[in-house]
Formats: structure tokens, C-alpha cells, sequence
């Protein structure tokens, strides 16, 4: 992830420091940009808007797009990818008796910046429950299940809030050190963010998994243009033996 980041001078719960160095890069490149890309005034304005983007709560969006831009993500997938494959699916397997899953093709990335929120915030928000929902509210089946994956420590409010059953409303904190998985029915549990006053960034890669007999195969035939098919096989998942 720091190869994908292009970050070495500092660890990846330090990921936050990278606002002034993008920051620094969109004011350098008003300097050196010739006139033929539009006048002055233009210039100053997309450079503004870097800069308002690197101090924003969206920084987390642009840290995620130089991730999958990076020639170095096809390593950080083939890893994550054999980390499921080989580790993950063989304990679901033995657990509940299955061999067949349709498995997330690409993981989540999740950024929780220092004065911000891995999730974004609605008009209703506040800085101790930002986020809430479930993962059903967004089109996801309900035979899914989630797995986090802590590349950073997590820990207080730099991290995930989550009802231990549906509806119960008693949101517990998630404690993780570096390499711990953490398993969650997100698509029933609500969980929230709030926002992080901790001075340490979360990072994490997040996949989900259905169980084959528990996969709806129904979904598969709605029209493109819905939620719901996005979480189908072929899409969002890849069918995976055990």
C-alpha cells in the first residue's frame, strides 16, 4: 500500500501527512504549467481546488484513486487476493461445511484521516455517529458477509461502530492491531464512523464473501442499471472453490 501511495518517508497511520505534500504538488504545478493550458486565472483556480480537495474530508477519495492508479496495485491485489483465497475461505469453509463462494474481486479501500470519517457524512450527522446504515440499504445481498482487514492499529474513534445484532442499537467499538481480520454481517448490523480525533489514520482493505448457498441467484438477471446488480457474480464477485 505505501509502494501504491508512493509513500516511504513516514507509516501508513501517518498516511494523513500526505495532504501538504499533494497540497505542495498542485501549488508547484501552477508554477511550471506553460500559458498554453489556459490563462492564469484558470490555472489558479484548478490549483485552489486541489488544494481545497488535500485540506477537505474528500482527500480520502483522491489517497483511493492514486491507490488503483498506481502501477504498483496489481501486487497489493494478487496479495490480498491470495490472502483470502488461502487463508480465509479454507476457515469459512471448514466453519460452515461449504466449498463454493462468490468472493469480492476487488477489496474496499478504507481511509479514516485525522478530523474526517472513512464514511461519508449526512445533513443529519454529527460528529459521534457519522455514516450509520446497512450494507441492504445499498443493494448488497443478504447473504453476505464481511471481513476487514487492519493495515494500521484501529482503535477509538478512528475506527468502526457496530450493533452486535440487528437493531439491538448498541453500537461497540472495534479494536485491531496491524494484520488483525475482523468479521462483521454488515448487510444487517448497522455501523457507523464517527469522526477521528485520534491523531492516527485508519487504513484497511475490506471484501465481502457469500457462501454459494446463500448466494441469490435472481440478481443476476435484473437490469443493469440497479443497485442490486452490481453485487452479482461477474460484477462485484468471482466464483471461487475451496
Amino acid at each position: 500500500m505505501q509502494d501504491c501511495l508512493e509513500a516511504h518517508d513516514f507509516p501508513l497511520a501517518e498516511i494523513h501527512k500526505l495532504r501538504k505534500v499533494h497540497a505542495k504538488a498542485a501549488c508547484a504545478g501552477l508554477q511550471t504549467e506553460g500559458e498554453s493550458s489556459g490563462s492564469r486565472k484558470e490555472r489558479l483556480a484548478r490549483a485552489m481546488r486541489q488544494v481545497a480537495v488535500c485540506t477537505g474530508p474528500n482527500f480520502k477519495d483522491q489517497l483511493r484513486a492514486h491507490v488503483l492508479a498506481s502501477s504498483h496495485f496489481p501486487k497489493l491485489l494478487a496479495l490480498s487476493r491470495q490472502l483470502v483465497h488461502e487463508h480465509v475461505l479454507p476457515h469459512v469453509a471448514r466453519e460452515l461445511g461449504e466449498c463454493s463462494f462468490a468472493v469480492q474481486c476487488r477489496p474496499s479501500m478504507r481511509f479514516n484521516l485525522p478530523g474526517s470519517s472513512a464514511l461519508g457524512a449526512r445533513p443529519e450527522d454529527n460528529d459521534e455517529m457519522i455514516g450509520l446504515h446497512t450494507d441492504a440499504e445499498y443493494g448488497h445481498q443478504r447473504g453476505e458477509m464481511n471481513f476487514a482487514l487492519a493495515l494500521t492499529p484501529i482503535f477509538g474513534t478512528n475506527g468502526l461502530f457496530i450493533e452486535s445484532e440487528p437493531g439491538l442499537g448498541d453500537f461497540r467499538e472495534v479494536n485491531m492491531g496491524v494484520g488483525d481480520i475482523f468479521a462483521f454481517g454488515g448487510v444487517s448490523r448497522r455501523h457507523h464512523n464517527k469522526r477521528n480525533t485520534t491523531e492516527v489514520s485508519r487504513v484497511s482493505l475490506d471484501f465481502r464473501v457469500i457462501p454459494m448457498s446463500r448466494y441469490d441467484s435472481s440478481l443476476d438477471h435484473e437490469r443493469k442499471s440497479t443497485r442490486a446488480h452490481r453485487f452479482t457474480l461477474g460484477e462485484y464477485f468471482e466464483l471461487i472453490t475451496v
